[in-house]
Parts: C-alpha cells; structure tokens; sequence
C-alpha cells in the first residue's frame, strides 16, 4: 500500500502496488489500517528509543514488514501519531545470529535468562537486575542501566554445566555442538572468568568479583542482590529440579561462555490516536471520516506497561472486534438509509433509461456479484449517479444480471458515460469482471404514454 486516496475529508481508498503495476481499491465502508506499528522504522525508532538516540544497536525479531507505514500515511492526511511512552515497545533482549554468508536472524532471550546458573552483566562486570524477570522488565533496565553508555548491552554468562543442561541464547543443548557458534563469534568462551572477561570485553576483575559474591549465595539457593526466584513468575521458566531455588545455581565449571545481549522488540507501544472504536484522530481530535486503526499501528491502551504475556494480543483482539462491529454497524444504518431511498418512484422522475443485461457464466453469479458491487459501484455512482435498480434472473433465461439507470437526456447520458469510460479505476473492474461475463445487451427506453394508466 502506498498511500491512502481521500475525497472531501473522508478516505475512500488507497494507492497500492501490483505485480503490473499500481492498483487503486475504493474502499465504500473505510480504511482500516493494520500494519503492525513500528518496530522497522529506522527514523522513527530513533526519535523514540532512548538507546538509538545514543548510538545504540536495536534488532527486532518482528516481520521486517512493519515499516510503519500505517502510521506514516495516516500522517499525510492529518492523523495524529501519539509519542512518549516511556516505554514506547515491549521490549525483548536479543543476541543478533550469524548464519553465515552474510546472513544474520535474531534470537530472543525468552528462556535462558530464567535458568539457574545463568547471569546477566553490564560492561563494567555487575549484574544490574532480576534476570527472571519478565523480557520487557529486563529489557526496560538494562536500557535504564545504559543510559550513560553509548551501548546499550549486557552479556549472558554461565558454565560448561549450564550450557549443558539448558543451553545460551541460540547454542543448543548438550549433545548439540557449540563449535560453529564459536567460531562464528556468537558464542564467546573463557577457561576462567577472568579470560571469558577480557574475551568479552568486560572488565576482567569486576566480572571475577560479581561472579565470586553470586556463587557464595547460589550455593544457599539464594540471590540477596536481587531476590531472584522469590516469585512464581521468576520460577514458571526456571528449573523445578534446581532446589531450593530453581532459579540460582553457582557459576563453578569451567569453561565459562557468555553471549552478547542487545535491545529488541516484540512490538511498538506508540501509534496513532484512535476513538475507542478505532477511528484515527488529527491532533485537535476530531476523527477522520473512513480511516481506522487497528493493533500495533493503534496507540496502545495499556499506556506503555507490559502487566502480563500476550499484553498487544489481548488488546489488538478485543479493540479489532469492537472497530469491526463498528464499521459493520455503520454499514448498515448507510443500507437502511438506501433502501429506503429507493422506494422513491424515480422511474417517474427520469424520462432516458439505460437498460442493461448481463449473461454471467455458470455458477459465477456471486463472484460477479461481489467484484460489481465492490469494483463498478463506486465508479458508477461517482459517474452515472443513483441506481434505478438491480435484478437477477428467476425464470426465463438463468444467470442474468440486469441494472438500470435513470437520465434527463441523450447528452446526460453521453456525458455520464463518457465519465465512466475514462475513470481511472474502471479498467480494474473490466479486467476483474472480463471472464465472468459470457454475454452483454444494452438498451436505451424511454417511457411509453399510455391512456389506461395516464394520471
């Protein structure tokens, strides 16, 4: 999608790309975007993500898609985009995964940092928070502890028996190799913490020191630093075997590995001003008529928390729901309001009828139905104006469609035609309707002046 077509303040389509080319799609009951926010926005994320402001990496494992284009086209036509979370995304720790040939994923740190014997640490050697703690938490401090550094990184470090048991970020479990991860340097590995230090980069003594005061209390099951395992959550991820505490175990066995940790994302917080059902807003708060947002590309009503799992899913689902019953609802007060339009006796209001059958091909009355009416219908009401009416066969010839419309003179029609012919959206639903069409016949009646039913 390329940008979102308007016509008297209201959006009634949008521009989009095609294998053959540009296409344009009317839209009759709205726009709804749902684009997935903003997680791959470089210009964005760097007015917004505190670490990017100051030189920073951020990776997100979301689908590289998520350009906020949603947020930059409703921008062009007014919509307010809010900024200033704190926590503008639910954060994700990720190690970024060299696949070789130039190639590179991204890991996020979901399970290990849960595991016992496994720690997390800054640049300078020190642990800085409760590795158990959920992504976003851990990602919100390790952002807070950085925010003097240039990087924005930790480490992950454990043992040979850690790693075996439980694995680091994309290095597998024993029996699975790890050599590759090592070579590759995605993996860093020290006979003693003080070579995995300078391995890494960390200050060599600082690490040993940190190391040494965790072991003391691992042995106990215990974290006085920062009570980690104290709750059920700390625990639903760790090791139930490991007691008394499955989160803590000491970081004895050498060789010792470590992983580097960067700032990522599972999905951006802020987005674009909505009404509760979803109609996107300008910055004075009026709404745009036709234009809706949905999910991510929608300012998230949990104010830049993250209380629990599934946080943007719950939301998205349930405020998806309410803008879809919305729309629909509005749909239908617009279908009543036509129908009852069209008990108006037009025939008698215009003297010129363009009278149309079509044969359809077998058993595609509907697929020609739904390609009229969402193709031809906005065309033809921009350009013929009102509908006499629509008709399909019952008895006599069967798959005929039949419409009609109404006009003053033989120059009203030539000219209402001519519209139609050079609409810029009118080859789409010739192309779209081409091989549905078997037959055409068209007329031009007039009305007849008959005695019997003379007023």
């Amino acid at each position: 999608m390329k940008e979102l077509l308007s016509k008297d303040g209201k959006v009634v389509g949008v521009r989009a790309s095609a294998a053959d080319g540009d296409l344009r799609i009317t839209a009759r009951h709205g726009v709804v975007l749902a684009c997935g926010g903003f997680p791959h926005d470089l210009q964005r994320i760097a007015q917004v993500y505190p670490h990017v402001k100051r030189g920073g990496e951020h990776l997100s494992p979301t689908p590289v898609g998520n350009t906020g284009d949603g947020l930059n086209m409703a921008e062009k036509i007014g919509g307010a985009v809010a900024l200033g979370f704190a926590d503008a995304s639910a954060w994700m720790p990720v190690s970024k995964v060299p696949f070789g040939k130039g190639r590179t994923g991204v890991f996020p740190h979901l399970l290990d940092r849960y595991k016992p014997g496994v720690i997390g640490v800054l640049r300078n050697g020190r642990r800085f928070t409760n590795e158990s703690n959920s992504y976003h938490d851990v990602g919100a401090a390790l952002m807070r502890a950085c925010e003097r550094e240039r990087e924005t990184a930790m480490w992950l470090i454990c043992d040979k028996v850690a790693l075996g048991k439980y694995g680091l970020g994309y290095a597998k479990p024993a029996p699975m190799p790890v050599a590759p991860l090592l070579r590759k340097g995605y993996l860093v590995k020290g006979e003693t913490i003080g070579e995995l230090a300078r391995n890494c980069g960390i200050v060599p003594e600082a690490l040993e020191k940190t190391v040494s005061a965790y072991n003391r209390d691992a042995e106990r099951g215990e974290d006085p630093a920062f009570q980690r395992g104290r709750t059920s959550f700390n625990r639903y991820l760790a090791d139930p075997d490991n007691q008394p505490n499955p989160c803590v175990a000491p970081i004895a066995t050498g060789p010792f590995y470590a992983v580097k940790v960067v700032m990522g994302d599972l999905g951006t917080f802020d987005g674009l001003r909505t009404s509760v059902t979803g109609e996107v807003l300008r910055a004075d708060g009026s709404q745009i008529d036709g234009l809706y947002a949905v999910g991510n590309d929608r300012r998230s009503v949990m104010g830049g928390n993250y209380p629990g799992a599934g946080i943007t899913h719950g939301p998205n689902m349930t405020f998806g729901y309410v803008t879809g019953n919305a729309i629909a609802a509005k749909a239908m007060a617009r279908q009543r309001e036509g129908v009852r339009m069209n008990t108006q006796p037009m025939f008698l209001a215009k003297p010129l009828v363009d009278f149309r059958v079509y044969t359809i091909a077998l058993r595609k009355m509907p697929e020609f139905l739904d390609v009229f009416d969402r193709l031809a219908m906005p065309i033809l009401r921009e350009t013929l104006g009102h509908p006499l009416g629509f008709w399909t066969s019952l008895v006599g010839p069967q798959n005929q469609f039949t419409h009609l419309w109404g006009y003053d003179d033989l120059p009203d029609y030539e000219r209402r035609c001519l519209a139609r012919d050079t609409h810029p959206d009118f080859p789409a639903y010739l192309k779209a309707s081409g091989h549905l069409i078997m037959a055409q016949e068209t007329r031009l009646i007039r009305a007849a002046a008959l005695a019997s039913v003379a007023e």
